[in-house]
Formats: structure tokens, C-alpha cells, sequence
């Protein structure tokens, strides 16, 4: 799972518009909408396209202009229609941008919007995009779209997404309403529009969101259609069993037509504002429509343990009347401890997908701070259609170049999972000690693009997904931010094939992954060693990790199965097998949220097995070993296994830190070593 981070601090900047048209994913600030195609390029905003363009930390776009070359806020040129944007500059130019909607929204006369004063009339776009030549294959009408506000007069801060439900190949488009109006030349057929409205305060603030949709109709002629912002009738409303404030929210609507693409819009008001739809009662007929609202509410301050609701109900064919009730007939309760080895605020997320999501991008709000350590219940939508996935950031801090935004050089992402209605679990986050470890799949096929496995082959090539400071919740990886500007860190492996080293050296700085590696085709001996380091104020406990691995390979022409992919990407090839890795994941008994555990008696789980899609081979045999003198000695402890696979070791340990060292082997020929410092403290 990804995060898309808004490059404006203000409220307006912070408003995104997630958006799939014509196959391709964008994020668009709602401030952004009335100048595209006005001094904006819908290529800006293109997730993909950035992604690739992105070099050393820029983006590469295009400037045109008549005259004199204008000055843009934010983008350093270097040449007469070339320049880039940084990190730190997007926020210049987002902000730049969030400003000129303001001003506009304030002025008076009948075209507020008329131009984005912050270009000079000039067109900004990605550099290298084009847009390609209309080709007329069909009968061609004029659809006139007039909108108006909630006040009556003429809308100019509302955006219309129209599609064609015969076959979305032929058109699709995002425009927005100058004067009231928007105009497309569209071929005869079956179309569906949806008109986004922003509410906004003269300071910019965004007070609400209004959604007004034409599921299904005919365009044969020339033709006019209105729409008005009072339709927009029904106001998302979730109650609770428990008192609960609303923090964030948004809506989504998905209308697939008959053929070619869809449209995927999903607008979210931060921090928490209303929302109001036009609700339909009439089935569509062409293709298929999904939507749902989704909301984030916290217990109210001083309430004891703390408490959050994390809320979305499913509607196909309509959009109903927009309350709901969450019940423990729709919920299920996780009992969540977040761990911390200093004092700190942290970051939390979650959010969900349903089966027709599967293609797209999903990421619901934006996180949100966290006091840690922490425990608290967490509720949310349960079901055999929705999955949920979640993140949990430690020891946030500020970076003076990018102020306004949380910076960590760590964390835990989960898995996607699947609740059912009623269920409680626990989970826990960031619990100490923290390894390397691969992910684990949830969900199975029902994944939010494709899982990549810990290591897998193809053909000859073995490709890793190993993630240092990991914890041991099943589903949770780590995350190294190699970047990290204040806290040290790093991470170096070895690859050996029968003894000899054939891949060395530092992990990709861009993705923290570890290089593909070509091995000979006979079966050998693989043995992977990673080393992974951090330091800095944030960090006591779990500062290093070393690990080994061993196990028998051979050249692979296998297939993984649906729900799963080859490679670190988030649509990527599916013919390789995954290679028999064993894990291993330790648990400390009665330790406190801040990694503490009472001096004395050391009592802790050890469960080794393998990679998943692997054969579960007999482990019978396992060894904990631990040091109070930061590795300079070690000693064993005294270990009991009480299944395949499965461990208890006991010890006795004085005040202090302790560090951990676990090995096992299995009946194949592979083995694991996994050596932590500072494992945990002891006090």
C-alpha cells in the first residue's frame, strides 16, 4: 500500500480528488480543479506518469507561454520552456495554487475563475506529455452542462466528470465550470456525469462537499442538461454506539460501462466536513455502479481509553439515502497497542477496498497523529466484501524543508485483512524486537494490487522483498527510510551461491529493495546475509539487525496465483515460484508498550516456519541464544519445543538491554540466523 502526501498545507491543498479516467490514476487538489486545462495539464496530477518521470527527487515539466517567459511559484527553470519541481517547491506551488483559488473565489463579476493569475495565462504540464489529436470515428453531438451553486448563481468551483457507458474507450473527460457552464463534443450514445461541488469559506476552508450524479442517458442530439447543487439532499450520516467526533471522510462513486473504461472518483474533505449526495432510486442498466461513503471518528478527549471508528457501507446499481448504523452485526473490534521505546507522536492509518477496487489505488484520508505509546479499541466495517489495510509510523518528527508534513524513519505496514461481523482481535504494532521478515498475505487474491512474496525465482533471476525492523504480528513488515535526513540508517546484503559471493552491497536507496540477482540454473545452495542499522534520538531499542538465511534452489518456471506478483511493482509478472526462506518470529512475554520487560525471569515464544506458497518442511530443531553485554558474550538459553516449529526458551536476565540471537533448520537443508541489538530492555 501507498500514501499520497498533498503538496499545499492549507485546508483547500489538502482536499484531494482521486480519480481513474481513461485507465489512468490521478490525484488532483480540489483547488487544482477549476484551472484544468486553464494553466493546469491534467498530466500534472498523473500518479503514474510522475513516478516515472521523477529523477533525483524532481519532476521535469513543461512551460508554455507567448512573450515574456512568467514566473511560476515553485518551478525552477532551466531553459526558456523547461523546468522542474522538487519536493520542497511542490509545496511552493501548491500553495501558490490553493491562494489563487481563494482570490478568485473572492472576486466579484460573473467570472471569478477566468484565469490562474499565478501562470501569467501561461500552461504548466509534465514534461513529455501530450494529448493526442482527436480522431471523430463517430457521430458527434454538443452536451452542454449547466451547474449552479448552492446559492443559485452560476457554479465556477465545480468540477463534471462525464463518461460514455456504451464503451468508456470513446470517451471519457474532466472538465470544469466556468460561468456555470461546461461544454463537450461527445459521440451519439449512453453517458453517465457526476458534478463535484466544494463548499469554501472566503479564508479557503473547505466546509463541504456535494455530490450530484446522472447515473444513465441518452445523448441523440444536441443537448442541455442542468444540475444544481441543492439536489445533492441526502447528508452522509454514521451513527455510533459510543460517542464519537468526525475527523475525515469522503465519498466514492465507481460506474463501469458496458465496454472499455470505467470511471473511479473518490473526493475527501480533510478534516472532516459534510458531505451531502443526490441519492437515485432507478437501477442502471448499462454496466455496473458502486458507492460508498467512508468516515474516520475518534472518542471524545477524556474519555478514558481512547477509542475510533473507521466506517463505510457498500451500495450498488443506487446511491441510497446516506445513513447508517454501525452495529456489531456490521463491525468488528480491534484491540490495538501501538509500541514505543521513547515517548513520541506517531501515525497511524487504515483503510479498506472492496472487490471491484482491486485495480485501482485506494488510500482513504490521510493518517492520522498518534500519541505513543498507546492502546485503544479500533471498530471498524466488517464483512466478507471488504478488506482493510493499515499502517503505523513511529517517532514522527518535522523536516525544516518540508514544514507541516510528518517525517519517519520507521514503522509497520500490515497486510490487507478481512474482518467478519462481531469478531475481536488484537494486533500489535511496532512490538519489540524487530527483525527482518517478509510480508505475509492476508487476504489472498483479494488484494489491493499484487503481493509480492519475500523472495521469489524466475526462470534464473531471484528477486527479494526482506524488510528490516519488522515486528512480529503476523501480516506486518517494516519499512528502512534509507533518505532519512536525521536519523541514520542503512542496509547492506550478501548473496553466496555454493560458497562463492555473487551480489553485494548496498539496498536501492529509491525503494529500499534489494537488486534482482541472477544465479545458475543447476540446484545450489543459496546463503543471503542483510544487515540493517539505524540510529538517532528516536531510537534505544532493536538499533541493528543481522540476519542470514540458507536454502536449497533450482531454476523455476512456475506460476504464482492470483493475487500475487514477481516483482515490486504494483501490477507485475506472475511467473516465478517463491523460494523456501524460513521465518522466524519471537515473542516476549510481558512486555510493556515501552519494550520493558521486569528484570528476572525471561520468558519468550519462538515459531520458525516458511515463506508462504512454499512446502512447510519439518523444522526440528532451534536455538535462542542472548547477551546482556551487547553481544560481547553470548550465552544459551534453555529451550523447549512444544510443536513443529514452535518454541519456548526461558533465561535469566539482570537490568538492562538485552540482545537476541535465534537459529533453526529444517529437514531440506535450510536454516535462518536472526541476531537483534537491543532486542528489548530490561528494567
Amino acid at each position: 500500500m501507498g500514501t499520497v502526501t498533498p503538496a499545499s498545507t492549507t485546508k483547500l491543498g489538502r482536499t484531494l480528488m482521486s480519480l481513474t479516467l481513461n485507465g489512468k490514476q490521478y490525484e488532483i487538489p480540489a483547488a487544482a480543479l477549476p484551472y484544468l486545462g486553464r494553466g493546469l495539464d491534467l498530466s500534472l496530477f498523473d500518479v503514474a506518469a510522475l513516478r516515472a518521470a521523477e529523477v533525483d527527487g524532481r519532476i521535469p515539466v513543461s512551460l508554455g507561454y507567448q512573450g515574456n517567459q512568467p514566473a511560476v511559484a515553485g518551478v525552477t527553470m532551466t531553459g526558456p520552456h523547461t523546468g522542474y519541481l522538487s519536493a520542497e517547491s511542490a509545496r511552493t506551488f501548491g500553495d501558490a495554487v490553493a491562494r489563487q483559488f481563494v482570490a478568485d473565489h473572492r472576486k466579484s463579476g460573473p467570472k471569478p475563475m477566468a484565469s490562474p493569475t499565478f501562470t501569467s495565462g501561461a500552461k504548466l504540464s509534465l514534461a513529455g506529455a501530450t494529448t493526442p489529436a482527436p480522431k471523430p470515428m463517430y457521430v458527434m453531438k454538443t452536451l452542454t452542462l449547466k451547474a449552479s451553486d448552492i446559492d443559485g448563481a452560476p457554479a465556477n468551483s465545480a468540477t463534471a466528470l462525464v463518461q460514455n457507458l456504451d464503451n468508456g474507450n470513446r470517451f471519457e473527460e474532466i472538465d470544469p465550470f466556468f460561468d456555470g457552464e461546461a461544454r463537450e463534443s461527445v459521440p451519439v450514445g449512453n453517458y453517465a456525469a457526476t458534478i463535484v461541488y466544494f463548499d469554501v469559506n472566503t479564508d479557503g476552508d473547505v466546509t463541504g462537499l456535494r455530490v450530484v450524479t446522472r447515473p444513465q442517458f441518452a445523448v441523440t442530439e444536441d443537448a442541455t442538461m442542468s444540475f444544481a447543487a441543492t439536489e445533492a439532499t441526502s447528508e452522509v450520516t454514521m451513527r455510533t454506539p459510543r460517542p464519537a467526533e468526525l475527523q475525515e471522510g469522503g465519498f466514492v462513486l465507481d460506474r463501469g460501462g458496458a465496454a472499455g473504461y470505467g470511471s473511479y472518483t473518490d473526493v475527501a474533505v480533510a478534516p472532516g466536513g459534510p458531505i451531502w449526495v443526490s441519492p437515485t432510486t432507478t437501477p442502471v442498466t448499462i454496466g455496473t455502479m458502486h458507492s460508498y461513503p467512508y468516515r474516520r471518528l475518534t472518542s471524545p478527549a477524556g474519555r478514558g481509553e481512547p477509542y475510533t471508528y473507521s466506517l463505510q457501507y457498500l451500495s450498488t446499481g443506487v446511491i441510497p439515502q446516506q445513513v447508517y448504523t454501525a452495529s456489531s452485526a456490521n463491525t468488528a473490534t480491534i484491540d490495538a497497542s501501538y509500541y514505543s521505546d521513547i515517548d513520541s507522536t506517531g501515525f497511524q492509518g487504515r483503510t479498506a477496498f472492496y472487490p471491484f477496487e482491486l485495480n485501482y489505488f485506494v488510500f482513504h484520508g490521510f493518517g492520522n497523529p498518534l500519541s505513543m505509546p498507546t492502546r485503544r479499541l479500533e471498530y471498524v466495517s466488517a464483512g466478507n466484501s471488504i478488506a482493510w489495510a493499515a499502517f503505523a509510523s513511529t517517532n514522527v518528527w518535522t523536516d525544516p524543508r518540508f514544514p507541516g508534513f510528518p517525517m519517519s524513519g520507521g514503522g509497520q505496514g500490515g497486510s490487507a485483512r478481512r474482518y467478519t461481523p462481531g469478531e475481536k482481535v488484537t494486533e500489535a504494532w511496532n512490538e519489540f524486537p524487530l527483525s527482518t521478515r517478509a510480508p505475509v498475505n492476508l487476504a489472498g487474491s483479494q488484494t489491493n494490487g499484487q503481493f509480492e512474496p519475500g523472495v521469489v525465482r524466475s526462470g534464473d533471476t531471484e528477486t527479494f522483498n526482506l524488510s528490516p525492523f519488522s515486528d512480529n504480528e503476523t501480516g506486518h513488515v517494516g519499512w528502512l527510510d534509507i533518505g532519512n535526513h536525521r536519523d541514520p540508517e542503512s542496509e547492506t546484503y550478501e548473496l553466496d551461491q555454493d560458497g562463492s559471493k555473487i551480489a553485494d552491497g548496498p539496498v536501492i536507496a529509491k525503494t529500499a529493495q534489494i537488486p534482482d540477482a541472477t544465479v545458475k540454473a543447476a540446484v545450489s545452495t543459496l546463503h543471503l546475509t542483510i544487515d540493517a542499522a539505524r540510529s538517532g534520538p528516536d531510537y534505544k531499542l532493536s538499533t541493528g539487525n543481522h540476519s542470514e538465511w540458507t536454502w536449497q534452489s533450482h531454476h523455476q518456471e512456475g506460476t504464482l496465483p492470483p493475487g500475487y506478483g514477481c516483482g515490486f511493482e504494483f501490477v507485475s509478472p506472475t511467473n516465478c515460484s517463491v523460494e523456501p526462506l524460513m521465518t522466524a518470529q519471537t515473542v516476549v512475554r510481558g512486555m510493556s508498550l515501552h519494550g520493558t520487560v521486569p528484570a528476572g525471569l525471561q520468558t519468550m515464544d519462538l515459531t520458525l516456519s516458511h515463506l508462504q506458497l512454499t512446502p512447510q518442511s519439518p523444522i526440528p530443531s532451534a536455538k535462542v541464544e542472548f547477551s546482556t553485554d551487547d553481544g560481547t558474550t553470548w550465552h544459551q538459553a534453555r529451550t523447549v519445543r512444544v510443536g513443529n516449529g514452535h518454541y519456548l526458551a526461558v533465561f535469566t536476565a539482570p537490568t538492562g538491554f538485552v540482545s537476541l540471537r535465534v537459529s533453526g533448520t529444517d529437514t531440506v537443508g535450510g536454516s535462518i540466523i536472526q541476531t537483534v541489538n537491543h532486542a528489548y530492555q530490561t528494567v
